[in-house]
């Protein structure tokens, strides 16, 4: 996935990007904002992002 979309991770092992937002620990709410804006999936960016920081790790 990071090669793909030329991104680079350091210190990241066992993290595994959030490729839809069902894979996210997000809250319904926030879960029902993103749907009704019609956001299909999380950037690549956050999908790889969201999982370092669900984890309290520096980005």
């Amino acid at each position: 996935f990071c090669a793909e979309f030329h991104i680079k991770v350091e210190n990241a092992a066992g993290i595994r990007p959030w490729l839809q937002f069902s894979d996210t620990n997000f809250s319904e709410e926030v879960l029902k904002q993103f749907e009704e804006s019609e956001f299909d999936m999380p950037t690549p960016i956050q999908s790889i992002a969201w999982p370092i920081l669900s984890q309290n790790r520096d980005l």
